[in-house]
């Protein structure tokens, strides 16, 4: 879905409520890219498509920006565990908390898309090896986005 703000003050608003989405997982160990399964290397990814454990890795192109997110079906719904360092606990928040912004100040929400849009992403921040309830927001471009599926060989 996309959603376009007109003004600074929705704009605030709107990035308050995603980070507020977020919570610090339980989950300490990032899923890796099985060397043994296929992965695909895609332009866009809609999160909502994908199904159940697929694990999606994000390189942005500032340093370090690489992403790990893994769609996970909940009793509370669909749901993203982000990971941003592969050994600590990462986020966890609804598929529609990842958004790519497309065009200035419309948003795509659920979506990464490589190149030209910016991927909106919380700041990842640790305390004692452990990743804290996020107080701001990133944004990057995605260089390479990877999809595994984890029902396919």
């Amino acid at each position: 879905m996309k959603r376009k703000l007109h003004s600074v003050e929705e704009f605030h608003e709107y990035f308050r409520r995603i980070k507020e989405s977020f919570l610090p997982s339980e989950e300490y160990v990032s899923p890796e890219l099985d060397r043994n399964r296929e992965y695909h290397r895609v332009e866009r990814v809609d999160l909502r498509e994908l199904p159940d454990k697929a694990v999606v890795f994000v390189r942005g192109v500032s340093f370090g920006a690489d992403y790990k997110i893994r769609v996970d079906d909940t009793t509370e719904g669909r749901k993203v565990n982000i990971w941003r360092n592969m050994r600590a606990n990462g986020l966890i928040g609804s598929l529609e908390s990842v958004v790519s912004m497309v065009e200035n100040l419309t948003f795509e929400e659920g979506v990464i898309i490589k190149g030209n849009s910016q991927l909106v992403m919380p700041y990842f921040k640790y305390k004692s090896g452990s990743v804290e309830k996020p107080t701001d927001m990133w944004m990057d471009v995605p260089l390479i986005i990877l999809v595994q599926y984890a029902d396919r060989k």
